[in-house]
């Protein structure tokens, strides 16, 4: 995918700087840390019903260095927020996170039925928004086709996807065993939400509220680039047009089927070959 930083991608772009402002004060602030993070289904959960810790545990990550991969998946992953538009992406974390984290609770009460020893290792659950961000993995397996194949050592193949997954698979190892669950119920709920379970997938937030945050915070968060003046010279040199290759195009195809081959083709040419700004010119042209 071509690196173009953190366009159309405002809402990626706020909990990337969230979860870095909460990650220095959480790593400076043991008892906020104890406080916010810590999340134990037995007994804060089914005994003192302190279900605002379902909540405060998404805020960030105990250490510098959970918070930092995360920043870096996150990079990886702000495509899915292209693909779906951000009011869709906005409305698909708020759902994942609420079923990601009733899912949890769902597991850890589970365990506690069938297996002591299992419900030992799982009542912990580790602090940060681990079921969100796989949920936006799964999106991101599911929906963003890969660009390239490569063979290590002739042996394995991998995708130009890779570093996605490798930095998922060390951010899961982090904490062993209290990160798996969460992950786990992550990655469920996104399936929920794919399957479209009692239309999730429809839920978005009311439009006031989406209207008001169009208007008043995602200016904020997006930068428009500079537009060039074209130069004024009767002997301008005409462009080279882009050559579109068909591999892309077919790619393209596979994630938008009811748009012409024509159409991908000319957005492509558009934008110098750019995939993912091919990708937001369908996504603003679609119906």
């Amino acid at each position: 995918m071509a690196a173009t930083g953190m366009r159309g991608a405002p809402t990626v772009k706020l909990w990337m700087m969230s979860l870095f402002c909460f990650g220095v004060v959480l790593a400076i602030s043991p008892s906020w840390r104890q406080q916010l993070l810590r999340l134990r289904v037995y007994p804060y959960i089914t005994r003192r019903w302190e279900f605002w810790r379902l909540a405060t545990t998404l805020v960030g990550f105990p250490t510098i260095t959970e918070t930092l991969m995360a920043l870096v998946l996150l990079y990886q992953l702000r495509i899915i927020e292209r693909l779906f538009g951000t009011h869709k992406f906005v409305a698909f974390l708020f759902v994942s996170s609420v079923v990601g984290q009733v899912l949890s609770v769902i597991m850890v009460l589970t365990a506690r039925f069938l297996s002591q020893r299992a419900f030992a290792l799982v009542n912990t659950v580790a602090g940060g928004p681990y079921a969100t961000i796989f949920a936006c993995l799964y999106q991101f397996y599911a929906h963003v086709p890969a660009k390239q194949h490569v063979r290590v050592l002739g042996v394995v193949t991998v995708s130009d996807k890779w570093m996605a997954y490798v930095v998922a698979g060390n951010l899961t190892v982090a904490r062993l065993p209290a990160t798996l669950l969460p992950a786990v119920a992550g990655i469920a709920a996104s399936l929920v939400y794919s399957a479209n379970v009692a239309g999730l997938r429809l839920w978005r937030f009311p439009n006031p509220l989406a209207d008001f945050t169009h208007r008043w915070v995602q200016p904020r968060l997006t930068s428009v680039p500079r537009r060039r003046q074209p130069a004024l010279s009767s002997h301008a040199v005409p462009r080279p047009q882009t050559v579109v290759s068909e591999a892309v195009v077919a790619q393209l195809q596979a994630m938008f089927p009811a748009t012409a081959h024509e159409r991908i083709a000319q957005a492509l040419a558009a934008t110098g070959g750019d995939v993912d700004r091919a990708v937001s010119t369908l996504l603003n042209s679609s119906p």
